[in-house]
């Protein structure tokens, strides 16, 4: 499953954001947002659990053909420092990583990106996992209040377009829809990014758009807000798989 990525030209961009979205379940509104990203030019990572399946390998498809970057999450979605710890190296990687990987390249992919669930991680599990994934992410910032710490104001989460191309270990920052005043922050953030030729992550699970409150799910107009601004800017919003193209 070879991706031929949409190249924006240097002279015209400004910046670099990734999105990442996990879990296999919310890939229903995964698929309803993709004439979202579309209309704005920009690709996301999604991150799936569980069995690579018939199903999975079809979303999979689906999101690669649309230029997309795929990661996994682990078959079990498991903290990871907890499961290695109990089950050791060899017995951790057969039950977690392997079958995901191997399921995978039956089929012609090649996964090169790992979400740590529940972003628990160690040095231990990432000199395992660093054997198999070129880059793995972690979430270092949630329920982020926008009036007491805008997203701008946020310095480790933003690096450097030299830096960020560098990293093997990813830090993201959760976006929910549950925090007032979020949308106006998520474009401060993005407009510092064009502002400064910086890049960061950003994260969430599903896409919603029936108006839920949830510290773990990005509303829809969130999700335009950010890709609009990122358009208006010249940041280019990119997949795991085209960091440092």
């Amino acid at each position: 499953a070879r991706v031929k990525f949409q190249v924006e030209d240097p002279a015209k961009t400004r910046g670099t954001l990734c999105l990442a979205f996990d879990d296999t379940h919310n890939f229903e509104t995964w698929k309803n947002a993709l004439p979202l990203f579309e209309k704005y030019g920009a690709r996301a990572t999604f991150f799936f659990n569980g069995k690579i399946d018939g199903k999975v390998l079809e979303a999979m498809n689906l999101l690669q053909g649309k230029g997309h970057s795929i990661g996994f999450h682990g078959v079990a979605h498991a903290p990871a420092t907890k499961l290695l710890g109990g089950l050791g190296e060899e017995g951790y990687l057969k039950a977690e990583i392997l079958p995901q990987i191997e399921a995978a390249k039956a089929e012609g992919y090649d996964v090169r990106n790992f979400a740590y669930p529940f972003s628990n991680y160690d040095s231990t599990t990432e000199r395992v996992l660093a054997k198999h994934f070129k880059r793995r992410r972690t979430d270092c910032i949630w329920n982020r209040d926008p009036a007491v710490r805008p997203l701008a104001s946020c310095d480790e989460l933003y690096h450097s377009q030299d830096e960020f191309a560098g990293l093997s270990l990813l830090k993201a920052h959760g976006i929910g829809s549950d925090v007032a005043g979020i949308d106006a922050d998520v474009a401060g953030g993005v407009r510092r990014l064009a502002e400064r030729d910086e890049a960061m992550v950003l994260c969430s699970h599903k896409i919603v758009t029936d108006g839920r409150k949830s510290p773990s799910h990005m509303a829809w107009q969130t999700l335009e807000t950010i890709l609009r601004t990122a358009k208006e800017c010249g940041v280019r919003v990119i997949g795991f798989d085209e960091i440092g193209r």
